[in-house]
């Protein structure tokens, strides 16, 4: 990968010599590589340059050896996007300021959890789909080089607060919200582009604390609101409030759970107490006098949404119904 081998000269304090190129034509990328030029930086600011002539810039520069950065409009997220995708070694970023901006530019060059670039693997960097998934994406946050262009007074005024940031990969600083959401964003890109279904498992943020019982929701999922926005259905897992009654008798609270439907986006929202096999670890659907009343009235709902005419996207599911004559079927059995 050309790009980590310049990093790694750069790093190692070796002279690199460069240049701007802002001739619209792959021909200059040739001639330069073929000059001896370690890199060159293509900008898309300030010269004419679209998607596709971009790309075929940086294809006549990895026909020489050449390592391209890309100097992009600005720090937004679709520009670096497009940029590395079509194979670019690093991006130069200019008009940041401040440290929260450097921070969420430089997260969209880098892979979950390290970051929350969008994930798809049919683009030209990982060779339209021929290279190894997480070895393309482990090279990528490796390999590639960030540069941030300090060219106004507010970023010149933090220069020492900006170089604080050039840290080893991986810093232990950087802030694990940012990792959860990097983690979320990526498996829901997965989930869409592949049809793939993927669970999640997250703690609370907040079990019960002093002050009384609270009932979770899901905002109180930890770490990052990120979860929740991505998520297609989320269900909470926990104890029921000493003293709470089931069916009209108090419950035992370390044998019993509610299962908590808080966000559905096709069906009906709800909780259901469930038994707990703490033994075995395994839990089933308590059914009562209003046990199977309710349950139906959920399938029902799934049924009603399911004949209504959609669209399905990939990494959406559906529900199974239940026959009234499958084994599996929970209701009328009793716990």
């Amino acid at each position: 990968m050309i790009a980590r081998e310049l990093k790694e000269k750069l790093r190692s304090r070796q002279t690199q010599i460069g240049t701007f190129v802002k001739l619209a034509d792959p021909t200059a990328l040739e001639v330069l590589g073929l000059a001896g030029m370690d890199f060159a930086i293509i900008d898309t600011e300030h010269a004419p340059c679209d998607q596709m002539l971009l790309l075929d810039m940086i294809r006549a520069a990895d026909s020489v050896g050449l390592p391209t950065i890309v100097r992009v409009p600005e720090g937004a997220e679709p520009h670096i996007l497009k940029a590395l995708d079509v194979g670019a070694s690093g991006v130069q970023i200019p008009g940041l300021s401040t440290v929260e901006e450097i921070r969420e530019a430089v997260s969209f060059t880098k892979y979950a959890p390290r970051g929350v670039r969008g994930l798809s693997f049919a683009q030209r960097s990982a060779g339209y789909g021929t290279k190894e998934k997480f070895q393309y994406m482990q090279d990528s946050n490796d390999g590639l080089i960030n540069v941030v262009h300090i060219e106004n007074k507010d970023a010149a005024a933090r220069v020492e607060e900006l170089c604080a940031l050039v840290t080893p990969e991986g810093d232990p600083r950087a802030g694990s919200a940012q990792a959860f959401a990097g983690v979320s964003r990526a498996l829901h890109t997965f989930a869409q582009s592949s049809g793939t279904l993927v669970v999640e498992l997250a703690q609370l943020a907040r079990p019960q604390k002093q002050g009384g019982w609270k009932e979770p929701n899901m905002h109180d999922l930890k770490e990052t609101g990120q979860l929740e926005q991505d998520a297609d259905i989320i269900m909470l897992l926990y104890k029921p409030k000493p003293g709470t009654e089931i069916y009209g008798a108090p419950c035992d609270v370390n044998r019993t759970r509610f299962l908590k439907i808080d966000k559905q986006k096709e069906g009906r929202l709800g909780r259901w107490p469930l038994h707990f096999d703490g033994v075995h670890q395994r839990f089933a659907i308590m059914a009562g006098p209003d046990g199977r009343a309710a349950m139906q009235k959920y399938v029902d709902a799934g049924r009603a949404a399911k004949q209504r005419p959609r669209e399905q996207s990939p990494g959406q599911i559906g529900i199974r119904e239940l026959a009234e004559d499958d084994p599996n079927v929970p209701w009328g059995k009793e716990e």
